[in-house]
């Protein structure tokens, strides 16, 4: 197994127990190949990226370096009931909308996925819809359940996605303390720097979110390795990959 020949498990203690069984082809330096997931289609005429992780593995970060570096690809805004952070002001990457609205948009099937967490999160149809006729290529960060959700999606029968290549790459960093670091120093900034409340946050999160979106690891076809201060590396390899596939 690559994990156990190359050392890459050591690298990512992570990930120990999410992929211990789990065959794992490295395609470069920052990107490994979950073969066991990789779906047979024919006839695919669109592409569909979706970059999912835990919160604080960087995900966010990997759609913007990718949107700087080229307008091949559009990134459709999800639609949340949460109020705005502090740290969104201005550079707002949702759409907000009441929660009265969206689940009466939910019933009339506008969205491809939707997920609870103390908010509503939705994806809906119309971004990807509106992405597709500028000519670009959709690339949707949201969490791991949405990912499956869109996944099992494209299965069902006349699927609006049934001829859509579906690429699901899921961003690791390569320990706890970095991704622990990342969502100490957004919480702080949310909660005016107070630090005890920004830890107490901090490690709920991680107790609520961060450790269940782990397991869904290895329902990936990609995974993106987000090593500190190589997320241009990072971003270059992943971007190579696509134009390649």
């Amino acid at each position: 197994m690559f994990y156990e020949r190359e050392g890459i498990r050591s690298e990512l203690p992570i990930l120990r127990g999410q992929l211990l069984e789990t065959e794992i082809t490295p395609l470069s330096d920052h990107v490994l190949l979950v073969p066991k997931n990789i779906p047979e289609q024919e006839h695919t005429t669109k592409q569909l990226i979706i970059v999912s992780g835990p919160p604080g593995s960087g995900k966010d970060t990997v759609v913007s370096k990718i949107l700087e570096k080229t307008d091949a690809y559009g990134w459709p805004k999800t639609v949340t009931t949460r109020e705005q952070r502090a740290s969104e002001v201005g550079n707002d990457p949702y759409i907000r909308m009441t929660e009265e609205d969206f689940l009466k948009e939910r019933e009339l099937g506008a969205f491809m996925e939707t997920d609870y967490h103390g908010s509503w999160y939705g994806s809906p149809k119309s971004e990807l819809e509106r992405i597709y006729a500028l000519g670009k290529t959709p690339i949707l960060r949201i969490d791991p359940n949405g990912a499956e959700s869109i996944l099992r999606l494209q299965t069902e029968p006349n699927s609006f996605l049934m001829h859509t290549q579906v690429i699901y790459a899921y961003v690791v960093p390569t320990n706890g303390y970095e991704l622990y670091q990342r969502l100490m120093n957004r919480t702080l900034m949310d909660n005016g720097n107070n630090y005890d409340a920004a830890l107490h946050k901090t490690q709920e999160r991680i107790k609520t979110a961060v450790m269940p979106d782990l397991t869904h690891i290895d329902r990936a076809h990609l995974i993106l390795i987000n090593r500190h201060g190589e997320i241009e590396e990072l971003t270059k390899e992943f971007l190579q990959l696509l134009k390649t596939t």
